[in-house]
């Protein structure tokens, strides 16, 4: 009696003090976190926070962080490892092209124009790898968006 009227409650309060202090952050504080080491020039502490939010292959991920771990390892991938980085984001692409197209697209159409190539790259290496989505489709959906990209930044991107 004494054991669940004072000692569970007691471990539950410490447990939650514990938490608390520990500071667990959600998914999104975790990829600002990721964000802005990348922006302080600390690409490792960035790949590290990417790795540990993706630590279970993305399943537990929404597709907006999917989208956004994406386009963090195609930066890191600008910076260091680029094969492992590349290779990381593009299975992030898939899992959140799988989860909801739509979503995705959606969230890609929206992002700044100087992130449009690592977008494109992640297509081409998709499609490559046999997304359920095929290149065609996915190409269609984002076209003006590769298409505005290109004409503003005055280059070729959609070859």
């Amino acid at each position: 009696m004494l054991f669940k009227r004072y000692i569970i409650p007691g471990i539950m309060a410490v447990g939650a003090v514990l938490m608390t202090a520990c500071g667990h952050e959600s998914v999104a504080q975790q990829l600002d976190s990721a964000e802005q080491a990348l922006n302080e020039n600390d690409p490792a502490t960035a790949r590290t926070i990417c790795d540990a939010v993706s630590g279970d292959g993305g399943e537990s991920l929404s597709v907006a962080d999917l989208c956004r771990l994406s386009i963090i390892y195609m930066k890191l991938s600008d910076v260091i490892d680029q094969d492992v980085n590349t290779a990381s984001a593009t299975q992030c692409f898939d899992r959140a092209i799988k989860l909801n197209s739509d979503s995705a697209i959606a969230f890609f159409n929206n992002l700044p124009i100087d992130e449009a190539r690592h977008v494109e790259l992640m297509m081409q290496l998709s499609g490559a790898i046999g997304s359920e989505l095929s290149i065609e489709e996915f190409s269609d959906s984002l076209g003006y968006y590769i298409e505005m990209n290109d004409s503003l930044a005055g280059g070729d991107m959609a070859q």
